[in-house]
């Protein structure tokens, strides 16, 4: 498959599921030119720079070490470190005082909520059809989680039937009731219906 044919393949999936549009390269169709949205390449020169800075600044490597690294390495810095949750772009790089927003001085708005948006997914380092994965991977886990609250609401709401229909037969079966409203109780049975 060429490089176009995946591309429109990877924009189908997109568009189908509602992913969204800052995992799509400047290629896809999604990516309006005005956006002024770089190849990966700018993704990744930017990651790179953003990875080696918190490797000196905030976890002590040398810069000897880091000036040798590849993209790899900084890919491999990064998830191993946990990068994505232990520094969330926006407080890492653009608030406070610790901000280096001069460093993306002349990057379009759309640009910088791409990039803040795979750094804080991390999505950093990889090509449209390992975001598009990882996408659906995401919302798999968040339907898998909805589903789940529902089975566990279902279990709760029989449970509370099954203990409701067992109190209402121990009172139909207690000599203290008349048999008039012993006998119009013992027809009734909650359902789920009744209880939510």
């Amino acid at each position: 498959m060429s490089k176009n044919e995946e591309t429109k393949t990877l924009d189908a999936v997109v568009e189908k599921y509602g992913l969204s549009v800052k995992i799509c390269p400047n290629r896809s169709a999604h990516i309006d030119r005005g956006m002024n949205i770089p190849s990966d390449m700018m993704f990744e020169h930017d990651s790179m720079f953003l990875v080696k800075r918190i490797a000196y600044m905030t976890m002590g490597i040398t810069q000897e070490t880091i000036r040798a690294w590849s993209p790899e390495d900084c890919k491999d810095f990064y998830l191993e470190n946990k990068i994505a949750t232990s520094n969330t772009f926006r407080e890492t790089f653009l608030d406070g005082e610790k901000s280096i927003g001069w460093y993306f001085q002349g990057r379009s708005n759309y640009y910088m909520t791409f990039l803040e948006y795979r750094w804080d997914n991390g999505m950093i380092f990889t090509n449209y059809k390992e975001r598009v994965n990882m996408a659906l991977e995401f919302q798999i886990k968040e339907v898998t989680t909805d589903a789940s609250d529902i089975i566990d609401k279902v279990r709760d709401l029989e449970e509370q039937r099954s203990v409701l229909n067992n109190e209402l037969k121990k009172l139909v079966a207690s000599d203290s009731m008349s048999d008039r409203l012993k006998n119009i109780l013992s027809n009734v049975d909650i359902g789920l219906s009744d209880l939510d």
